[in-house]
């Protein structure tokens, strides 16, 4: 399109120096300078996904550009019309314009037709001595067909690569998001229970201090070992290399909960490895958290069970309050949210003050199995 329009200018503003002298030739070197302006313009961002009015101010501007360099600066059989329609088929989609453009079209080789230049403006691509005016008419029809589809095709690209664009920018967004929500649940899995531990063995070492020193002294010990870790998991999660173990956060979490008075049960059948052991990890601090938060509990069975291939995974505790919402708080979510992402499922009971958080996980993957292939992750997702 560039090629053809600067091919275009330079004769129009040529033959108007020569014939008119130098202000006529200013004029229209001003004029198609305007168009080709306008024309550009339909191809940004603004005029594509702008208003109405913006697009019809537009083809607007560029009709009165035409009608001036028709009527007055060069009234002879010029193409300056097609611009009018380029812009047509930069800003509507749909064949509506093609309508317009064929209309364009039409007009132009009635007046060329009928010019006093035809059929000798061709002469600079072909050789139209030997041919009609008929014949030149059609090959300038079909020139000019093919630049309209030519410059269709160039504002599609631009639409494209406008999408495209707006697509990364999407994905960015989205990505970082994940990334924060990620840091948000990590904090809240790793920190919110170090702080529960500290809190309550605080509040346990306040207590014993007038009686049992010696007790006082070891529960400040346990406060200072909370936070030693709670400063590690932070250095963790910012540099991304936290893991978790099972056997690990069942001491943590049997610790804790008899700190405060709770009576641990265990029932483990198996020692879980594998992503679904994290899985289980995480879900067994979580739900210590959120009994010392949302209970009054002297009693917590804690029953871990392998069947085919399927950790069923279950924590029970007394002393639910009436008042607590079954759904769980976002804690629970997230336990959910995981176990949904490994192929499993967590569900949340209470009958009466006794509350059940259970979760059905798949092993994972085995050596050369897909993942989701197998009959254990089509039961937990079921």
């Amino acid at each position: 399109m560039g090629i053809v329009l600067a091919g275009e200018l330079f004769p129009v503003t040529q033959w108007a120096f020569r014939l008119y002298g130098v202000l006529h030739g200013v004029l229209t070197l001003l004029v198609f300078t305007l168009m080709l302006g306008v024309l550009l313009l339909g191809l940004t961002e603004k005029a594509a996904t702008g208003t109405r009015w913006l697009q019809i101010s537009l083809l607007g501007s560029q009709a009165l550009l035409v009608a001036v360099a028709k009527l007055w600066l060069y009234p002879y059989a010029h193409p300056t019309e097609f611009m009018l329609g380029w812009l047509f088929l930069i800003l509507w989609p749909g064949f509506r314009p093609w309508l317009g453009y064929a209309a364009i079209l039409v007009v132009y080789c009635f007046h060329y037709a009928n010019g006093p230049d035809a059929p000798s403006q061709l002469t600079f691509i072909i050789d139209t001595s030997q041919m009609s005016v008929f014949s030149v008419i059609v090959v300038v029809s079909l020139m000019w067909f093919v630049v309209g589809v030519a410059v269709h095709a160039l504002a599609g690209v631009v639409a494209v690569t406008r999408e495209l664009h707006s697509a990364r920018n999407e994905v960015t967004r989205l990505t970082a998001a994940e990334e924060r929500r990620k840091m948000s649940q990590l904090l809240h899995d790793q920190v919110g229970q170090s702080m529960v531990a500290i809190m309550l063995r605080t509040e346990l070492a306040q207590r014993l201090m007038p009686t049992d020193p010696e007790g006082a002294h070891k529960e400040m010990c346990g406060v200072f070992d909370a936070a030693k870790d709670t400063l590690r998991s932070i250095r963790s999660i910012a540099h991304d290399n936290l893991g978790t173990e099972f056997e690990r956060e069942l001491g943590s979490a049997i610790t804790l909960l008899e700190a405060a008075g709770v009576n641990c049960r265990l029932h483990l059948a198996v020692a879980p490895s594998g992503p679904a052991a994290e899985i289980l990890a995480w879900t067994l601090r979580e739900a210590a958290t959120n009994i010392l938060k949302h209970s009054d509990a002297t009693v917590c069975e804690i029953v871990l069970r392998d069947e085919e291939r399927l950790y069923h995974f279950a924590i029970r505790n007394n002393g639910a309050k009436q008042e607590a919402p079954i759904s769980g708080g976002s804690g629970l979510i997230m336990i959910q949210e995981r176990a949904a992402r490994a192929g499993g499922k967590a569900t949340l009971k209470q009958a009466g003050d006794v509350f059940t958080l259970a979760l059905i996980v798949p092993h994972g993957p085995t050596d050369g199995e897909e993942p989701g292939a197998s009959d254990a992750h089509q039961q937990a997702t079921a």
